[in-house]
């Protein structure tokens, strides 16, 4: 049997049950500098109040017994932030946390880092489960974090996206 993926992000091809995915979305974080003043350490529970917004997202969810998995991925720029902790996180409008990714930057030049998680929702703790909104939050000892692009500008070579596919249990 062939699987077709269509224009509108979701596959033909595929049986019904569980296992099947129902459709596929992408995000993409537009290019943003977030400044993030402060000290981070690792075993921080990172939440929405101790962490910095960067972006969010809502996914409508096309079946009540799916569930969401996902991989995040892209680079992120550190200028001026040398041995820093930094992370970035995915989290409900409730802060169950669905992934993160920590690093300790070892160089202060416009070199972005790759920053990358994957993560599964049950789609449980959102206010809507029907329609899941995820919250892109970070937070860095060095004093900023660039998403989508280096610190000089706006380089669209360095994407941050998010892959969300929904999956019948």
């Amino acid at each position: 049997m062939a699987i077709i993926i269509n224009g509108n992000g979701t596959l033909s091809g595929v049986t019904s049950g569980a296992g099947k995915v129902l459709q596929t979305k992408v995000w993409t974080i537009p290019s943003t500098a977030i400044s993030t003043t402060g000290s981070w350490s690792w075993p921080t529970t990172p939440n929405r109040p101790n962490t910095y917004a960067v972006d969010d997202f809502s996914f409508s969810r096309v079946s009540s017994t799916s569930k969401i998995i996902g991989i995040a991925t892209g680079h992120i720029d550190h200028n001026g932030a040398s041995g820093a902790p930094s992370g970035v996180f995915l989290l409900s409008v409730n802060n169950e946390l669905f992934g993160a990714a920590y690093r300790h930057q070892r160089n202060s030049d416009q070199e972005p880092f790759h920053y990358g998680f994957a993560f599964e929702d049950g789609c449980t703790s959102h206010n809507d489960n029907s329609n899941p909104r995820y919250y892109l939050t970070c937070h860095s000892s060095g004093s900023a974090m660039m998403f989508s692009r280096m610190n000089a500008g706006t380089t669209p070579q360095n994407p941050f996206r998010i892959m969300f596919w929904e999956v019948e249990q």
